[in-house]
Protein backbone atom coordinates (compact mmCIF):
# COMPACT_ATOMS: atom_id res chain seq x y z
CA UNK A 1 0.00 0.00 0.00
CA UNK A 2 2.66 2.13 1.23
CA UNK A 3 4.64 1.78 -2.57
CA UNK A 4 1.30 2.28 -4.30
CA UNK A 5 -0.03 5.91 -2.36
CA UNK A 6 3.56 7.38 -1.94
CA UNK A 7 4.36 6.67 -5.23
CA UNK A 8 1.91 8.60 -6.45
CA UNK A 9 2.37 11.48 -4.35
CA UNK A 10 1.85 15.25 -6.06
CA UNK A 11 2.20 17.39 -2.89
CA UNK A 12 0.31 16.60 0.48
CA UNK A 13 1.05 17.21 3.69
CA UNK A 14 2.98 20.93 4.29
CA UNK A 15 5.93 20.92 6.37
CA UNK A 16 4.02 22.68 9.05
CA UNK A 17 2.20 19.53 9.50
CA UNK A 18 5.28 17.46 10.47
CA UNK A 19 4.58 17.71 13.79
CA UNK A 20 1.05 16.02 13.38
CA UNK A 21 2.16 13.00 12.28
CA UNK A 22 1.35 10.86 15.19
CA UNK A 23 -1.54 8.35 15.71
CA UNK A 24 -4.99 10.53 17.32
CA UNK A 25 -3.23 13.11 16.21
CA UNK A 26 -5.70 16.05 14.25
CA UNK A 27 -4.73 16.82 10.20
CA UNK A 28 -5.24 20.74 9.74
CA UNK A 29 -7.64 21.89 7.30
CA UNK A 30 -5.22 22.91 4.97
CA UNK A 31 -3.69 19.14 4.37
CA UNK A 32 -5.61 17.65 2.10
CA UNK A 33 -7.15 14.08 2.22
CA UNK A 34 -7.65 11.74 -0.43
CA UNK A 35 -9.50 8.88 -1.45
CA UNK A 36 -7.87 5.27 -1.13
CA UNK A 37 -7.36 3.85 -4.61
CA UNK A 38 -9.68 0.92 -5.26
CA UNK A 39 -7.20 -1.01 -5.97
CA UNK A 40 -6.05 -0.68 -2.41
CA UNK A 41 -9.52 -1.23 -1.03
CA UNK A 42 -10.11 -4.65 -2.61
CA UNK A 43 -6.97 -6.13 -1.56
CA UNK A 44 -7.38 -4.33 2.04
CA UNK A 45 -11.35 -3.99 2.78
CA UNK A 46 -11.39 -2.82 6.22
CA UNK A 47 -9.52 0.26 4.77
CA UNK A 48 -12.36 1.59 2.24
CA UNK A 49 -13.70 4.21 5.08
CA UNK A 50 -10.54 5.67 5.38
CA UNK A 51 -8.43 8.31 3.40
CA UNK A 52 -4.98 9.37 2.93
CA UNK A 53 -2.31 12.39 2.77
CA UNK A 54 1.64 11.77 2.82
CA UNK A 55 4.21 13.78 4.56
CA UNK A 56 7.36 13.61 2.49
CA UNK A 57 7.83 9.48 2.65
CA UNK A 58 5.42 8.97 5.30
CA UNK A 59 2.01 8.03 4.64
CA UNK A 60 -0.80 9.20 7.22
CA UNK A 61 -4.07 6.81 7.10
CA UNK A 62 -7.09 9.41 8.49
CA UNK A 63 -10.20 9.08 9.42
CA UNK A 64 -12.13 11.85 6.94
CA UNK A 65 -14.76 12.30 9.44
CA UNK A 66 -13.00 13.87 12.15
CA UNK A 67 -9.33 14.40 10.64
CA UNK A 68 -7.86 11.52 13.20
CA UNK A 69 -4.36 9.94 11.83
CA UNK A 70 -5.22 6.16 12.37
CA UNK A 71 -1.99 4.99 11.11
CA UNK A 72 1.69 5.98 10.22
CA UNK A 73 3.27 4.12 7.60
CA UNK A 74 7.34 4.81 6.57
CA UNK A 75 9.45 2.87 4.07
Amino acid sequence: MWQRLVGRNTGGATAASASTAAVGATVPAAVELRALPATVTRQIPQMKPYAYATLGKTLLIINPTDRVIVDVITD
